[in-house]
C-alpha cells in the first residue's frame, strides 16, 4: 500500500505541470523523487515478514524449574537472614557473601514498618562490638518500604556465638539494638 502511494507521489511530483522554472523545477522534482524513494524503502522494510503467521498461541510462563541459578554467573547467593524488630522498626534483612573469618557481608535491610531511624550501624561479633568493625549504612527513600545498605566485616577470630548486630539511632537521640543469628560458612 505504501509502495503504491510512494509511486503516486513520484508520478505527481515529476509530471506535475508547474509554473516553476529552471533550477526550481529540478529541485522540486528531486525532492519529490527522494521522498518517493524513502517511502518505497520504508514500505519494503515494514512489509517484510508480514505474511508470517505464528502457530504457537501459548504464552510462556515462568516456573521455578525455568529460573536460572545466578550463582553460575558468578553472582553471589542472596540469603534471607530474617526479620528483626528494633523499637517498633521492622527490618527484613538479606545478605550476600559468606560468613567467613576476615570476609565481608553485603547487607540489605528493608524497613517495612515503624519509625524511621536516622542512623543504622551493623557489625558481626558480640553485642559490645569489641574486635569488630562497625559500618554505618545508608538509606534510599523517605516512604516505606525504605531500603538500607551496609557492609559488615566478619572478624578474623570468629566464634560460633557471634551474630549480626544492628543499632538504630532515631531523630530524638534514642537507640535500639537487635541481632540476627548467622551461620559460619
Amino acid at each position: 500500500m505504501l509502495l503504491i502511494v510512494s509511486l503516486d507521489l513520484l508520478m505527481l511530483g515529476c509530471l506535475e505541470p508547474s509554473t516553476r522554472t529552471g533550477t526550481n523545477r529540478k529541485a522540486h522534482r528531486m525532492k519529490s523523487f527522494t521522498t518517493a524513494i524513502v517511502c518505497a524503502a520504508a514500505s519494503l522494510v515494514l512489509s517484510t515478514g508480514c505474511d508470517k503467521a505464528t502457530t504457537d498461541s501459548t504464552t510462556p510462563t515462568v516456573t521455578d524449574e525455568s529460573m536460572t541459578d545466578i550463582s553460575m554467573f558468578g553472582m553471589p547467593e542472596i540469603v534471607e537472614l530474617g526479620t528483626v524488630d528494633i523499637n517498633g522498626t521492622i527490618l527484613v534483612v538479606t545478605m550476600t557473601g559468606s560468613v567467613t573469618p576476615g570476609e565481608g557481608l553485603s547487607l540489605e535491610l528493608t524497613h517495612t514498618d515503624g519509625p524511621k531511624p536516622t542512623i543504622m550501624k551493623a557489625w558481626v561479633g558480640t553485642e559490645s562490638g569489641e574486635g569488630s568493625k562497625k559500618d554505618t549504612g545508608h538509606s534510599h527513600g523517605e516512604e516505606l518500604p525504605i531500603i538500607w545498605h551496609t557492609y559488615a566485616e566478619c572478624p578474623t577470630a570468629m566464634t560460633d556465638d557471634m551474630q549480626l548486630w544492628l543499632t538504630l539511632t532515631y531523630e530524638d537521640g534514642s537507640e535500639g539494638t537487635g541481632k540476627l543469628t548467622i551461620q559460619q560458612s
